[in-house]
């Protein structure tokens, strides 16, 4: 027999195995067991609900409780002393809205009508009170239309947060829907950004989102302010935190820059008075 009919062979009795006729297929199936209800102080949390199985066979629902990527970026923003939000939910960071929807005493989410409209306020937003807001919002639209005023507040050295995604989903080389990873076929928004920002990050882990988020925010509000963005992973949005593995989570306090930026008042006052005393003043400014 030749190394074709001895595959043909194979398929076809691979066939006359999978037809719903064939004796196989008349077994009763085992049925499925339902995991067992953890008790409370084992009960690891998300965002959604499981179901199992009780001792005496009832089905329960317990919540979980340890936060995914998006919840715990959210909380961090609130610890950066971010106080608004600016953009259109789109992608990974669709989560992270729904993470800031209870938080709305604390963050102002403002949903605009298009990404460029964002990119504008949050510019502004950060010239007018030297504090970063968040633009966010879908990849390849905070990229392009969101460009816009990415590229204002880094001429203009006006701190914003910029979070946004790779949308990486599905097998990228069969076609990418909106895809800007930088893979084959894909835009590379990572290089996009870090075009027109102080400092980009691309994460991949829900770890790494939160120190990405806390790295951003300490080069957007350092030295020359300025613009810093982090490029989600989808993991890295729906993934848990796992607070044993790296990098390792530390307070967001670590982050934020204590170096005063503004001159003292009397600094101001005696700088004014030596330049009326003066009798040949000369200014250096620029």
């Amino acid at each position: 027999m030749t190394n074709f009919e001895e595959a043909r062979t194979r398929i076809m009795e691979k066939r006359r195995h999978s037809h719903p006729s064939h004796p196989s297929h008349k077994l009763k199936p085992e049925p499925h067991s339902k995991p067992t209800c953890p008790s409370i102080s084992t009960i690891r949390a998300r965002s959604s609900y499981q179901s199992c199985t009780t001792p005496n066979g009832s089905s329960q629902r317990t919540e979980n409780t340890v936060p995914t990527g998006a919840q715990k970026i959210a909380e961090t923003l609130i610890e950066l002393g971010v106080d608004h939000v600016f953009g259109i939910p789109g992608g990974a960071t669709g989560a992270i809205y729904n993470g800031l929807f209870d938080k709305q005493d604390k963050v102002k989410v403002i949903l605009t009508r298009h990404e460029q409209v964002a990119s504008v306020m949050a510019d502004v937003h950060g010239r007018l009170t030297g504090k970063p807001a968040v633009l966010m919002g879908q990849g390849a639209f905070i990229g392009t239309s969101g460009g816009f005023g990415i590229a204002e507040a880094y001429l203009s050295h006006s701190p914003m947060l910029v979070m946004t995604d790779t949308s990486d989903y599905g097998f990228w080389q069969l076609g990418g829907n909106q895809e800007v990873s930088g893979e084959y076929g894909t835009v590379d928004l990572l290089t996009i950004l870090r075009s027109m920002t102080k400092y980009t990050t691309l994460v991949t882990t829900p770890n790494e989102a939160v120190l990405g988020t806390q790295l951003a925010v300490k080069h957007a509000t350092s030295g020359a302010f300025g613009p810093a963005g982090v490029l989600l992973r989808s993991d890295a949005a729906f993934g848990d935190i796992d607070p044993d593995a790296t990098p390792r989570l530390h307070d967001s306090a670590g982050y934020l820059s204590n170096v005063e930026t503004v001159s003292p008042p009397e600094t101001v006052q005696r700088t004014a008075e030596l330049l009326n005393e003066a009798e040949r003043p000369v200014i250096v400014a620029g």
